[in-house]
């Protein structure tokens, strides 16, 4: 019988009180911001959008003032290699942005890649390892 009333008491709690059952982790806001016209960099942000929609660290918002947040700025120019196909040049800057600080964001760091159709999503995991390794810097240092 104590062990039946034990069972039933803890489901009570679970039901009553749903913070228990699942560890409340902290997930960090991210902005994706892309600039330039060619196919391959639309790609790589694209796909960079999905890997954050994905991910169980990580919330995608719009570029609109949610604070604080990173963001992902991408800027892709296409490049004619003969040969490769369709390419790009793809930079992103890495940006944290909290909304209290004078200059309103700072710089964590600028990923540049050469990016191919076939390459399109390990550009955009590359891109998501790196602001996952910055993130985890910056709240180390916080």
């Amino acid at each position: 019988m104590r062990l039946r009333f034990s069972l039933w008491w803890r489901i009570f709690l679970f039901l009553l009180f749903p913070s228990l059952c699942f560890a409340q982790s902290k997930k960090t806001i991210v902005a994706v911001v892309h600039e330039g016209q060619d196919s391959v960099g639309q790609g790589v942000a694209f796909a960079l959008k999905e890997a954050i929609r994905a991910s169980q660290g990580f919330v995608l918002v719009d570029d609109s003032g949610v604070n604080p947040r990173v963001v992902a700025r991408i800027v892709s120019v296409e490049i004619d290699v003969a040969g490769r196909g369709n390419s790009s040049s793809v930079g992103t800057a890495i940006l944290y942005d909290s909304g209290e600080m004078p200059a309103s964001k700072i710089f964590l760091n600028l990923v540049t890649q050469f990016c191919g159709r076939e390459r399109i999503e390990w550009c955009a995991r590359s891109i998501l390892m790196e602001i996952d390794r910055l993130v985890d810097r910056l709240w180390k240092n916080l």
